[in-house]
């Protein structure tokens, strides 16, 4: 089964030399076992621990990640890139019916028994 997930979702295209930095502030996760072109499954949470919400981290290369998660916590990731202690530089694809413009990446997901 092929489905587009390109344009529910908000993604947060990310660079930055320790990019782990901003995740690290924001997750509970451990950033020390991320590798190349995998995904992870972020827990965000405020300064107390106290879950925020969830998302989807495509981890690029050594210093981009793509983070893709609900409309309901892309302000928490954004608050988190423009105030943060990290020196990030960040793009931010609204999804579909928040986007005056257009998409700058797309996604699709291979789903079922022979999806390798």
């Amino acid at each position: 089964m092929l489905l587009d997930q390109s344009f529910h979702m908000t993604g947060h295209h990310i660079e930055a030399a320790d990019v782990k930095c901003l995740v690290g502030d924001m997750a509970v996760n451990s950033m020390a076992n991320l590798r190349q072109e995998i995904a992870e499954h972020v827990e965000i949470c405020n300064q107390e621990g106290r879950y925020i919400a969830d998302a989807i981290m495509f981890i690029l290369d050594d210093r981009r990640v793509s983070i893709v998660n609900r409309p309901t916590n892309r302000d928490w990731v954004r608050f988190h890139i423009e105030t943060g202690k990290c020196d990030v530089d960040a793009v931010t694809d609204y999804r579909a019916p928040d986007n005056t413009g257009r998409r700058t990446s797309y996604r699709f997901e291979v789903r079922g028994e022979d999806a390798w």
